[in-house]
């Protein structure tokens, strides 16, 4: 794993093919600051670094997006939002 990556286009492409654009754009500022702050808290191990920053990166991927039934990924429902799929039928 890269110590810090600078762009999208240095994530590992296993990153670039599953995930969408905006969560691409999630992980990478989500690993950045993480990545800087544990480095500047005195964190020098760039395994340690990296491993942290990814852990946090992806928590912050999954709070946005969830995986659909195919395993794509996309934009999760907001707070309160009902997913119309589960919706149940009028009965009427």
């Amino acid at each position: 794993m890269k110590a810090n990556y600078e762009s999208i286009g240095d994530l590992p492409q296993s990153l670039r093919d599953e995930l969408p654009d905006m969560a691409q754009r999630t992980y990478l500022s989500t690993y950045r600051r993480v990545w800087e702050k544990c480095h500047m808290g005195g964190m020098e191990s760039e395994d340690e670094l990296a491993h942290t920053a990814h852990e946090a990166a992806m928590l912050a991927v999954n709070a946005q997006f969830d995986k659909d039934d195919q395993g794509r990924w996309r934009n999760a429902p907001a707070a309160g939002e009902i997913e119309p799929d589960k919706i149940p039928p009028d009965s009427a």
